[in-house]
């Protein structure tokens, strides 16, 4: 009898297993993972995530990806959004105690938030959302119609670094235009406030596809430190045509007095060798001359000798071995001058430094050409000042934004 009852169990058993959707196993497969990850301690080092999290990302990915196959072409984005949540939820992935709605977080790890979709021209961008401490670890992707199903053709997840890897909330994704014969580009930027509330990282990266390349190609991978902003974006930015990304953020000011400075990069995209492109920074490089002396001062030589008159690059150089520092400290001394007798418009800023190898307090008087609103050359960096600069403009370095101020 016994062995009836166990060889009835045994067949049941199977049954159930054999009647499984493909589905049903991919959301056990995920399930597994995330239980991996519901065991880690809380709280525990924000950078550190074991292999069990990427696995879970990327089978979410693959899943959306079956799933994506299924819609129409001209399927309603919100209708599917819907669809696909209420699956998450039926599997029991979802968050349960998570509201990122409200800005409240206790750890998610171990959980999926829910997916979103939404048209960007032509194609279907995806948001798809996995757990981590103080929030969620968010990947972007696009799917373009193949003539028969939605197929993926960009993701923005980034691979762990050193065994280090910091997770983002995206912030926006912008698609360019289509090209006849150039790369289409495409942005991400994102942040992460994490468990603090004053300063987040802030990250700006760019891709170009299409355009022969048999895979997008990334071109621009940076990372920034801005405040968590009371409204608003904390990093804004934009693509134009097929060579143009354009960014800007605050940042933390050499000065500390000053509560952050404004960051701009900007950049144009060619082609290199191979079929393979490049981003080149360009152009505006600051807003105000102080923003100017911070981006020259903080910047490695190969960008600030862009930014440097080509009959200075000799002394400039010398200047900027000596004062550039992983984090520079100084403070601006007194308000920037006119050097009036000049015609394309010539002025001064004053700076004290407080981390050089000689001594603390030495001064530096930074003489540059401006053409306003964004056309800054440096034409020398002297240990005393201009006798010309000496029309004082107290507000000439007033914030200013090249996108919306909110």
């Amino acid at each position: 009898m016994a062995r009836l009852a166990t060889g009835v169990l045994i067949l049941a058993v199977a049954g159930l297993l054999a009647s499984c959707s493909p589905q049903d196993k991919t959301f056990a497969g995920i399930n597994a993972k995330l239980a991996e990850l519901r065991k880690l301690p809380t709280p525990r080092a924000e950078d550190e995530f074991p292999p069990a999290f990427f696995e879970a990302r990327d089978a979410v990915r693959d899943w959306l990806d079956s799933r994506m196959a299924t819609m129409a072409e001209k399927g309603s984005d919100f209708e599917f959004t819907n669809t696909l949540n209420a699956e998450l939820k039926a599997a029991k992935l979802l968050c349960p105690q998570c509201d990122a709605s409200m800005g409240s977080f206790s750890d998610a790890s171990g959980y999926l938030g829910e997916v979103r979709l939404s048209r960007k021209g032509s194609m279907l961008q995806a948001m798809t959302q996995v757990g981590v401490q103080c929030g969620f670890d968010e990947n972007a992707y696009l799917y373009r119609w193949n003539g028969t199903k939605w197929q993926r053709v960009w993701d923005s997840s980034i691979a762990a670094k050193d065994g280090k890897y910091e997770p983002q909330v995206i912030e926006q994704v912008y698609v360019g235009e289509a090209q006849k014969d150039g790369p289409r580009l495409v942005a991400a930027l994102a942040r992460f406030p994490g468990c603090k509330s004053t300063w987040q990282p802030v990250y700006y990266r760019l891709w170009a596809m299409d355009g022969g390349l048999q895979a997008p190609q990334m071109v621009v991978n940076e990372r920034g430190l801005a405040p968590v902003p009371q409204r608003g974006p904390a990093i804004q930015g934009r693509v134009t045509g097929d060579d143009d990304f354009l960014v800007e953020y605050q940042t933390e000011s050499i000065d500390a007095d000053v509560p952050s400075r404004t960051k701009v990069a900007h950049y144009r995209v060619s082609q290199g060798e191979g079929g393979q492109y490049k981003a080149e920074k360009i152009m505006p490089y600051a807003q105000t001359p102080r923003e100017f002396v911070e981006e020259w001062v903080t910047s490695a030589w190969p960008e600030a000798s862009v930014m440097t008159a080509d009959a200075a690059q000799g002394p400039a150089r010398e200047q900027h071995e000596h004062l550039h520092r992983d984090r520079v400290r100084a403070d601006f001394t007194g308000p920037t001058t006119h050097c009036d007798d000049t015609a394309y418009g010539e002025w001064q800023v004053r700076v004290t430094f407080h981390n050089n190898p000689a001594k603390d307090g030495e001064e530096r008087y930074f003489h540059m050409r401006w053409a306003p609103p964004t056309l800054f050359e440096l034409l020398a960096v002297n240990e005393k000042p201009n006798p010309k600069c000496t029309d004082e403009v107290p507000r000439i370095d007033a914030r200013r934004s090249l996108f919306r101020r909110y």
